[in-house]
Formats: structure tokens, sequence, C-alpha cells
């Protein structure tokens, strides 16, 4: 369904608020505010689709930035006119720079879909085009079976004794894990507990490391990652790749947030982004030990599309941190969150762990030199009722992204 087959109604709260400007003609649907205080939607409600998927996507000339300022909300409704679900469309970045919005969406027992497309909270005009509302099967559900490790090299240790332990725990893996689609090893395992000058330790991108790991992603079809101390012409970067399945560099991430002992000590350098790289199972983005601290990076990864965030760790030494907080990155962003650990906590235990996007564990494992495993179920889609969303089911990988307001906080970084 197009959206000039539509009946549109343009629509803002009428109190409280600076009243916006529409405009319609053809295709366009504009929405135009003199200041920055403004809310307004052009609305509609068609008939949903009697296929198991409906699929949404529009397009606008809003300049592809970070921000809630334009978006679109879906909400399915039942015949009793009841709302099942009410949802904010994924951003998309334009080869123009531009930004659409698009969702595949389960209809369940939906007669009825309603759109808004809004404009608030800034001077200027926004144009939506090219609505379209459509059939489809919903994608089947992807289930990625994620291997964590929890290696820890007894003191004191050279670079070969660790590499064996890398590979004797893949060997492992091998013949106790049918089908594995990634194997997760600890923060720069291959020279931990390891006495020489952080340059005799450090490693280029595909040294060692990433040449033992290319055999055994290759052979046994099964992504690898773990983090290394890489160098660089440049310096000396604490670095996490993933290894392909035909045993090609996939991807790799520079740890941004670094510790005093990495900069002061060891003189390391940061990184300055958070890629996302999209495996055949699913969209995948790093953060290592440190980076965990700060909750923008993992939501950095959310924004850039991460379903699922890896996280090889030295250790959390605080308990309620470890046991919390990693529970808290996976909930806020709604993404599952893998972490593979060397070092134990003041209480004595070390875990690796699988938590899925609620922020439940999955699966654990705190004996040395042990893994643990876990099928994933993508995409994760969790509605529940929130007050955010009214007498509807809203989902949090959606809500908690979509209604922050960046704006606000732009100060934190000014100084």
């Amino acid at each position: 369904m197009q959206s000039n087959a539509v009946q549109w109604q343009s629509y803002h709260p009428g109190t409280g608020c600076t009243v916006p400007q529409f405009a319609q003609k053809d295709n366009a649907l504009s929405i135009s505010f003199s200041d920055a205080n403004g809310f307004g939607s052009w609305e509609a409600s068609m008939p949903c689709p009697q296929t198991n998927g409906v699929s949404i996507r529009v397009k606008s000339d809003a300049p592809a930035e970070r921000n809630n300022r334009v978006g679109v909300v879906a909400t399915l409704v039942r015949a009793d006119n009841t709302n099942i679900n009410t949802t904010y469309l994924e951003p998309e970045k334009q080869p123009d720079g531009t930004l659409a919005f698009s969702l595949i969406l389960p209809r369940r027992d939906a007669v009825t879909i309603q759109l808004s497309l809004y404009f608030k909270w800034a001077k200027g005009t926004v144009t939506f085009r090219d609505v379209t509302v459509t059939g489809c099967e919903v994608p089947a559900l992807r289930a990625p079976r994620i291997v964590t490790t929890r290696l820890y090299p007894e003191p004191p240790s050279t670079i070969e004794k660790n590499l064996e332990l890398v590979q004797n725990m893949l060997d492992k893996i091998a013949a106790s894990v049918e089908n594995p689609d990634l194997v997760l090893f600890s923060e720069c395992i291959p020279d931990r507990n390891v006495d020489l000058p952080l340059r005799e330790r450090a490693e280029p991108l595909q040294g060692p490391t990433f040449e033992l790991l290319s055999r055994w992603s290759k052979a046994n079809k099964c992504y690898t990652a773990i983090s290394i101390h890489e160098k660089a012409p440049e310096g000396i970067y604490n670095t996490a790749i993933i290894v392909g399945r035909n045993g090609e560099l996939v991807g790799r991430y520079r740890k941004t947030h670094l510790t005093w002992i990495e900069s002061r000590t060891y003189g390391l350098l940061p990184g300055k982004d958070h890629p996302v790289f999209e495996l055949d199972f699913g969209k995948v983005g790093m953060v290592i030990c440190w980076d965990q601290w700060f909750g923008e990076t993992v939501r950095a990864l959310r924004l850039n599309g991460a379903e699922i965030v890896l996280l090889p760790i030295a250790g959390d030494g605080i308990v309620p941190h470890r046991d919390h907080v990693w529970a808290a990155r996976a909930l806020e962003n709604g993404v599952y969150f893998i972490t593979s650990a060397t070092f134990p906590s003041h209480d004595g235990y070390s875990y690796s762990r699988i938590y899925d996007p609620n922020g439940s564990i999955m699966a654990e494992t705190s004996a040395v030199n042990s893994f643990t495993w876990a099928d994933l179920s993508l995409p994760f889609a969790m509605p529940c009722p929130h007050l955010s969303v009214g007498a509807s089911e809203g989902d949090p990988r959606n809500l908690y992204i979509r209604e922050r307001n960046v704006e606000a906080t732009r100060e934190l970084y000014s100084f």
C-alpha cells in the first residue's frame, strides 16, 4: 500500500507547544516549525495485510543525525480496537545522507495498522515520502550457537604456552560442541602473564594469534574472536579481532577507553570508533574490558545496529558491577552480551557469561580453562507493557534508544 492511497491527517497536541505548519502535495508530507518548541505528526490508519508479517518503510529528507527529533511510529490494532504493540521504526542512513525508516513486524492478530510520521523539538521543515506498507513473511529466526571461554595462563607463562592453551581449548570445543558459530576468548590471552616488555609481547594484526585462529576457523567453519596487543606502525593498541569461517580477518575493534596503567605505564593508544560487523548470523560489535564501565560504548554499538556485543575482559574486580552492570548493558540496549574473563573478582570467582537482551544469564562458567555455550534467538523481540506507549506493548530495544533526548546530554562531552 502506497501513501498516496491513504487518507492522512495532521496532528499536534494543541496546547503547551508550538503549532506546526503542515503541507501535503502528491506523495510528500511536510511538517514545519518556526522554533524548536513544538510537536507535529502526519497520521493514518490502514488495513493490515493478512500475511504473517508486515513490512513498513518511509523515506524522509531529514539529515541522518543521531537524535529522536524525526521518526516513524507504528501501532498494530486488533479488531476490537485495542492496541497490540507500538514501536519505533529503525532509522537507516541513506546514500544521499538522509534518513529512511523501516521495520518488519509480526502481524499477530492485527487487522489495522496506524502510522505516525513525526517531527519535534527543532526549527525547520521535514518532508516524508514513499510510505509503503506491504505483507511479507516474517524472516526465520536465526539461532547462532555462541561459545565463550574462561582461560587462565599460569604465571610465569610464555606466548607459546598461551597459544597452546588457546589451541587446546579450540580442540576441546570442536570435540564437544556441535556446529558452533562463534568462539570468544578473553582479553589479551596470547601475552597474559608473560614477563616481557610490551613491545616484545605485542604482535601484528595478522600475527601468530590470527594465524592460529584462522587455521581453526577455516577447518571448523566457525567464527573466532579474541583480544591482542596489536603492534601498528604508529604504536600499540589493545585490539579485538573477529576471524571468519574461511579464516579471513572479518573485523577489528581497538579499545577506546584505556586505563591509567595502559596509558601511563604501557603507552597504549586508544581506538576512535565502534564498528559493527555483519556476520552471516547477525550483527556483532565488540568492547574490551574497561570499555564496559562506560554505558555509551555499548550504546554506540546498538546505534550502529549491533544485536550481539562481545566483551573480552581481563576481569571485573567489583562483584556488584560484574553481577549487575553486565546485565544492565544487555537490557538497556536490547542486545545479547557475551563476556569472556580471566582474573577473579574480589569474591574469588571469575565468570564468563552469556546474557540475553533481558539481562538474564543463559550460560556461565567459572572453572579455570573451561567453556560454556548457548543458542541465541535473533532477532530478539521483547514487547511488554510500557507507560511510554500507553495501552500498548512496546519493545525496549527501540524505546530506550529512540526516546533518549540526545540534545540534553551534549554538554557532558563539551569540555
